[in-house]
């Protein structure tokens, strides 16, 4: 019996060690990716989806999309213009880095961030669904609707105080929350 379950403890490691291989070898390939995009200018959309990287390295600008999910990414670090839309949602992502202007869709739902910090456009949709957001930071405008559903965001401004606040050119989607300030 003992040595039965010395055997399933041994699959057990053996197991894990090739899932921690693969991950290394993806968080590998997307770094790789992020080095051959930069070499080759920055151009077209950049599909770091499933890598599991932790972290952006030099990129400094996408000239199409940027496929983030299934990343370990915490911050966007040096990453300054995305001028497709940015997909983030279910990314452990803390903070914006250095992002100024998403000229398309930003999709932060489900992410940990909780302030835009120095984000001033999103050219399309923001969904900062079910995030921790309690700060709009420098955010000025945002050219289509806001979905802000299960977000703490609101539980700082009221929809009034982010359209005085924002340019936002569509409207902003929430559920209501009796417990805010309002």
């Amino acid at each position: 019996m003992r040595l039965l379950g010395l055997l399933r403890i041994i699959e057990d490691e053996f197991i894990l060690q090739e899932q921690e291989e693969k991950i290394r070898l993806k968080q590998q390939e997307g770094l790789q990716r992020i080095e051959k995009y930069i070499a080759d200018g920055s151009k077209g959309d950049l599909n770091l989806q499933n890598t599991y990287i932790t972290t952006l390295g030099e990129l400094e600008s996408v000239d199409g999309a940027l496929f983030m999910t299934n990343t370990l990414v915490k911050t966007l670090g040096k990453l300054k213009y995305v001028k497709g839309s940015l997909y983030a949602d279910g990314v452990p992502l803390t903070s914006l880095g250095k992002l100024e202007v998403c000229y398309r869709t930003l999709d932060l739902t489900d992410t940990l961030v909780k302030s835009l910090g120095v984000l001033e456009l999103v050219g399309g949709d923001l969904y900062i669904e079910n995030t921790p957001l309690k700060s709009l930071g420098n955010l000025k405008k945002v050219n289509k609707n806001m979905y802000a559903e299960g977000s703490t965001l609101l539980n700082y401004y009221t929809a009034k105080q982010i359209y005085e606040k924002i340019d936002v050119r569509g409207k902003i989607y929430y559920t209501f929350n009796p417990d805010s300030h309002r």
